[in-house]
């Protein structure tokens, strides 16, 4: 399971329908939807410097 605490957040966004966007180092990115009680995890190959 994902765990959103082990996360060491570099970013965070909340675009214009109000979603959260949240950029995590190392790790990738977390999409929070505004009218969803649930998240999107958006991971990133190890050869990958940046998304």
């Amino acid at each position: 399971m994902f765990d959103l605490s082990s996360l060491r957040i570099n970013s965070i966004h909340r675009d214009a329908s109000g979603n959260l966007w949240i950029g995590a180092y190392r790790k990738g990115l977390v999409f929070i939807p505004f009218k969803k009680n649930n998240f999107h995890y958006v991971g990133h190959l190890s050869s990958m410097e940046n998304i």
